[in-house]
């Protein structure tokens, strides 16, 4: 064989073994790109399985959280309707507190501390040394009040209260004064009265009470006051927006937090 004979089988070899692994090359090529495929596929089917379960789970939690924020809100307007004729209740003893007080009661400031020996000699107050006084007054002042007990907040019925227990404490301090005589302190230092709105009044307040000397309907106005806007507050829903908003606000952080953990996870 010549050496061109030669060159040429060799060369055939080569082309043969270079055509075979260019097709073993193209061949592996697709099969990887077929498999590729199949496994993309299938991890879009499980992915798109999970994102439609997350889903489902996301609306039923957005579902639950609207009717429980809906419950919420048809709860507090039925709430809120009760607690509005509560306070009408409620301002209804204390006007009618004010118009069972004893008339006794003024004469402690027509009276100078000196002058209460009046109390006691004057026949005029003969009505205030009856023994059943203080217990007829109690019947009296007993007030109904209490049945709205649970539609009011504590500072209503803190001012309340202290109203009911001026008007007896003072009741019994012109009692005592109308059946002993001159008492050793004047009403407005009585402990008994002290502790009647000692709940009601700063520091500041019981201050400027003592060294003012306030006058007992001063002491009865000022009380009226404080409740009057106390009450005011409640009706206007000036309470309620803020416990609203609060509400909203803290329903969207859950949502906003639900849907941070939802993208996370995916």
């Amino acid at each position: 064989m010549t050496k061109i004979e030669i060159i040429q089988v060799g060369l055939s070899i080569l082309g043969s073994l270079g055509g075979a692994g260019l097709l073993l090359a193209a061949f592996s090529s697709w099969l990887g790109k077929v498999w590729a495929s199949r496994i993309l596929e299938s991890d879009r089917s499980k992915y798109a399985s999970e994102l439609e379960a997350l889903k489902a789970e996301n609306q039923n939690y957005i579902n639950v959280l609207g009717i429980t924020n809906s419950t919420y809100l048809e709860s507090k307007k039925a709430f809120n309707s009760e607690r509005l004729a509560s306070i009408k209740i409620l301002w209804g003893e204390v006007i009618r507190l004010r118009d069972e007080r004893p008339s006794v009661i003024i004469w402690l400031d027509m009276l100078a501390f000196a002058n209460m020996k009046h109390l006691h000699e004057n026949p005029q107050f003969a009505f205030a040394r009856k023994e059943d006084f203080i217990k007829d007054l109690s019947e009296k002042v007993h007030s109904e009040a209490d049945l709205v007990r649970p539609f009011l907040d504590d500072l209503s019925f803190k001012y309340f209260w202290a109203y009911r227990q001026l008007t007896l404490g003072l009741a019994q301090y012109a009692h005592l004064t109308a059946i002993q005589g001159p008492m050793n302190m004047p009403w407005y230092e009585d402990e008994s009265v002290l502790e009647s709105v000692k709940p009601i009044l700063s520091s500041t307040e019981l201050d400027d009470f003592k060294s003012e000397k306030w006058q007992t309907t001063v002491l009865f106005n000022y009380i009226e006051q404080k409740l009057a806007i106390h009450l005011k507050d409640i009706a206007s829903g000036k309470n309620d927006a803020d416990d609203s908003f609060n509400n909203a606000l803290e329903w969207h952080k859950s949502l906003a937090k639900f849907r941070e953990l939802q993208e996370k996870e995916a």
